[in-house]
């Protein structure tokens, strides 16, 4: 398996492609479509599944563009981002100037504990609410995509639409305490470790309320 990660849109958010025998699965499909669909072409990979960690615009903003092109391909993000996905306003497309494409919606609804199985993968579904009500992580193996929820010695912000501090440290210590060692591909900045972050991170081992 391939995986590469790429900086999409206005805020530099993290794209991920992971493509094996000529499928793909993209996590965060935030931003710049035509330049994805170039890579996944060049990959010779169609993705057949979209993972999406949370709704804000840079997330997402692709999302229309890929299932344009690719209207097999299953598009899962927790069933409570399903409406932000798809809000000019409180996704904050809007304030980018960045237009909502009719094709943003998802397929598959997700909760706690679900599972997702991409050819022999199977990415299971952490509820990490705090920066948005519906941010998840997913994790496979010793793999996790954190989005927005942790960053290399940081987290997301709770200061927007649906941002919940109380939720978030909630999360932060559901993770600190997940059993071994972990690789961490955030929603934007380089990747780190669980076992860092558990060291390092203020935010894991600080009342910040």
């Amino acid at each position: 398996m391939k995986m590469l990660a790429m900086e999409v849109g206005p805020l530099s958010t993290v794209c991920y492609i992971l493509s094996e025998g000529g499928s793909a699965c993209v996590v965060d499909p935030g931003g710049e479509g035509e330049r994805i669909i170039k890579e996944l072409e060049r990959l010779g990979a169609a993705p057949e599944v979209i993972l999406l960690t949370h709704g804000h615009f840079d997330h997402v903003t692709a999302v229309g563009d890929l299932k344009e092109k690719y209207p097999d391909a299953r598009v899962y993000i927790h069933r409570d981002d399903a409406v932000l996905m798809k809000s000019p306003d409180t996704s904050y497309a809007e304030a980018y100037g960045v237009t909502v494409h009719p094709k943003t919606k998802a397929d598959v609804l997700l909760s706690d504990g679900d599972a997702v199985v991409w050819r022999d993968k199977t990415f299971t579904v952490l509820h990490t609410p705090g920066h948005t009500p519906g941010s998840v992580c997913y994790i496979s193996g010793d793999v996790m995509f954190s989005g927005d929820t942790l960053f290399f010695e940081s987290v997301g912000t709770t200061s927007l639409y649906g941002g919940d501090s109380r939720a978030l440290k909630n999360s932060l210590e559901r993770l600190k305490a997940l059993p071994g060692e972990y690789q961490v591909f955030p929603g934007h900045g380089g990747q780190t470790t669980l076992g860092h972050e558990r060291q390092a991170n203020f935010f894991m081992n600080h009342d910040f309320l």
